[in-house]
């Protein structure tokens, strides 16, 4: 289970109404604590069907015994989740444990014991104990040992094996580059874990409603998986997880996860720019309550920037990793470029342009009615935090009583790019900002068509429950531009539930649509996560219809 996906808004599964699937739904709550989408439970019914036999929904005692065995929940937690995950995913984190949380460990003399829960493939464990070694070798002795579990017992021999694919390197962790040169070997296109390291790790299988050892851990990560819990189950978790830390242990979520996150015995602690929460059994002061409360508000404020700018993971950063064909696509977009941009190139070379470096082939098809924009300056400008103060100063002009959204004031027009107002859109829409969001898209919808502008509508459509309005924008979009795969993704998740020809035909077009645009940057419309991603989720739907 775990460091899995996307934190942004998905179109959500309806509610189960067939008998059968309701009784899954409520028999995974009760046991896994997992609320499952209708998707998920259909797959899960076809695997019981084939495994066990095609009545046994029929008869409800062999149904409970067909669950009963622990090796048979975790097989069935494949069913449940998607195992997103790289190296030193929410690079803040780490910074935090380098620069606070180690050198506070290592002043208490003592081995520390470290816990990542839902571990996913093991990239998060391998991080850590990457981190802690080199920090125990190069600046003070850790004596550590990482307990690291899943409920997904295929998830964990991946982990045991411990050879990733260059999948796992992404633009969020680049930092961190010099330290994984250190503890991976590449070969034939694999990646493997230094065995020296593996040693610090138990990966076991393990389900985390079972609960932990308690007052054992003294950090815990538990990290992007809370938002498969449902809320009943996300308050035993809580209980469970500060009960298994010692007194001052630390406790990590993630970044879009802490805000959501309370429990009397934890303190929520800022440093390094990252929230942390630390166990602490003194019961608080009225002073304390108080400190606790400004710093709630301003964890709320901080957050709201923060999962804009960090968890959509939406780098501008190419990466730098020694793979060779990292490195064969970089000469190919240069190529290209160079075909796409010949009279740009020219003037730059007799040096009558300015010396800014070119976009990459990232922006609208040739051709195609809209607007041409860089995707990459519009990622950077989102992580860095810019798109928001792009979306305030283009507010602050469109809500002046002699401006309406119709027209934008010169000061306004010069101040602001393209860029710039489709990253303020996507800001403002994560914010949930929707009458801002709404104010700047009517600003766009004055200029020529544009896939981007019919895209965002769509999504501005969805998050008010406009689903038909937004299906449209959606469709528009994707008449648009063929490659525009976010348009056809989403398009693809509004036609589950429905007529099962259109919904196959619907995710081999979305499948189509990233083939084409997997190199254009249009991630950062949709959560920042990479086409690979997206194109999982798709072809693991399609093979559950087929």
């Amino acid at each position: 289970m775990s460091d899995k996906t996307p934190l942004t808004r998905q179109f959500p599964d309806p509610v189960p109404v067939d008998p059968v699937l309701d009784k899954l739904s409520r028999w995974v709550e009760n046991a896994l604590g997992i609320k499952a989408g209708e998707d998920a439970l259909q797959k899960l019914r076809e695997y019981m069907e084939k495994q066990f036999n095609p009545n046994i929904f029929q008869f409800p005692g062999a149904f409970e015994w067909s669950l009963s065995s622990r090796e048979e929940r975790f097989k069935i937690a494949r069913f449940l989740t998607i195992n997103e995950t790289y190296f030193f995913r929410e690079e803040p984190h780490f910074y935090l444990l380098l620069k606070e949380l180690l050198p506070r460990f290592a002043r208490l003399n003592r081995p520390l014991r470290v816990c990542s829960a839902a571990c996913s493939a093991g990239c998060e464990a391998y991080s850590l104990a990457m981190l802690m070694d080199h920090y125990s070798r190069t600046t003070a002795f850790l004596d550590f040992k990482i307990e690291a579990f899943d409920i997904s017992q295929d998830m964990i021999e991946v982990a045991k094996q411990g050879r990733y694919t260059s999948n796992t390197f992404r633009d969020d962790g680049n930092h961190w580059k010099y330290i994984l040169d250190e503890y991976l070997t590449e070969k034939d296109g694999e990646y493997m874990v230094n065995n020296k390291l593996k040693e610090k790790i138990h990966f076991f299988p393990h389900n985390i409603m079972d609960g932990l050892d308690q007052a054992s851990f003294d950090l815990i990560l538990f990290r992007n998986a809370l938002i498969y819990f449902s809320a009943e189950s996300r308050v035993k978790l809580l209980d469970s997880l500060t009960k298994s830390l010692t007194e001052g242990g630390v406790l990590l979520f993630g970044i879009a996860e802490t805000p959501s996150v309370s429990h009397p015995l934890l303190r929520n602690k800022n440093a390094q720019g990252a929230f942390y929460f630390q166990k602490d059994s003194t019961p608080p002061s009225e002073e304390d309550r108080r400190n606790s409360d400004r710093q709630a508000s301003d964890r709320r404020d901080q957050d709201r920037r923060s999962t804009d700018r960090r968890v959509l993971n939406m780098k501008a950063s190419e990466l730098n990793f020694p793979d060779r064909r990292v490195q064969d696509r970089r000469a190919q977009e240069r190529r290209t470029l160079d075909r796409r941009f010949p009279d740009i190139r020219s003037e730059q070379a007799a040096g009558t342009a300015a010396p800014k470096p070119q976009p990459p082939p990232n922006s609208e098809a040739p051709g195609k009615a809209g607007l041409t924009v860089n995707m990459k300056t519009i990622s950077a400008l989102i992580e860095q935090g810019e798109s928001l103060q792009a979306a305030e100063r283009l507010l602050m002009v469109l809500k002046e009583p002699a401006a309406g959204p119709a027209d934008l004031p010169a000061s306004g027009r010069a101040a602001v790019t393209e860029e710039e107002t489709i990253a303020a859109v996507i800001s403002l829409l994560s914010l949930e900002d929707f009458a801002g969001a709404n104010l700047v898209l009517s600003l766009m919808e004055k200029k020529p068509k544009s896939a981007f502008t019919k895209f965002l509508r769509g999504e501005y459509n969805y998050h008010l429950n406009k689903v038909k309005e937004a299906e449209a924008g959606y469709k528009e979009a994707s008449s648009l531009n063929s490659a525009f795969w976010p348009a056809f993704y989403r398009m693809s998740l509004l036609a589950a539930g429905g007529n099962r020809t259109r919904y196959e035909y619907k995710i081999k077009k979305a499948l189509e649509s990233i083939d084409m645009g997997k190199d254009m940057y249009y991630e950062c419309l949709i959560g920042g996560f990479s086409p690979d991603y997206y194109r999982r989720i798709l072809e693991k739907r399609l093979s559950a219809e087929v």
